[in-house]
């Protein structure tokens, strides 16, 4: 048996719609039980828009097209145990 210790890094070639996100996750669970990883951690971009002091979120524009957007790094991770 040959066993693999260390890092994977996985990486997809685009994100563009549903279906190659549905890809990516299907195809990410298969090398994590291929690797029998015991960790696995999802790393993300994304846009976040925060509502300002003593004011209410302002939801009628998604954080993709707000003016006064913020960019953020999500960390998501999952263990075995």
């Amino acid at each position: 048996m040959i066993q693999f210790k260390g890092v994977i890094q996985f990486v997809p070639d685009s994100l563009k719609d549903v279906r190659a996100k549905d890809n990516f996750a299907n195809t990410a669970r298969l090398i994590c039980i291929g690797y029998e990883v015991t960790a696995a951690v999802l790393v993300l971009e994304a846009w976040i828009k925060m509502a300002k002091l003593d004011e209410t979120l302002d939801m009628t524009e998604p954080p993709s097209e707000a003016f006064d957007r913020r960019e953020a790094v999500v960390l998501t991770g999952e263990t075995v145990g």
